[in-house]
């Protein structure tokens, strides 16, 4: 399974990240709302894991909104 994270903390982002690459996911990083969004409309995902207070130039609640879009390639 190939999951994105998007979260702007990249402590929390690398520390999420290396747990689920530990439980055997396959993990791709991004560290803002606009950069998650591009991957996440660019690339296969199977799930997104995403900061909602996301900040500075996307919020999380906008992105989630954006990810249900009927032609997004992975659903929020």
């Amino acid at each position: 399974m190939r999951l994105l994270v998007v979260e702007d903390d990249r402590d929390l982002n690398r520390q999420v990240s290396a747990a689920l690459r530990a439980a055997g996911y396959a993990v791709d990083r991004a560290f803002d709302g606009e950069e998650g969004w591009f991957r996440g409309d660019n690339e296969p995902y199977d799930a997104v894991v995403l900061d909602i207070g996301l900040c500075p130039n996307a919020t999380g609640s906008r992105s989630w909104k954006l990810g249900a879009r009927p032609d997004a390639r992975c659903r929020c």
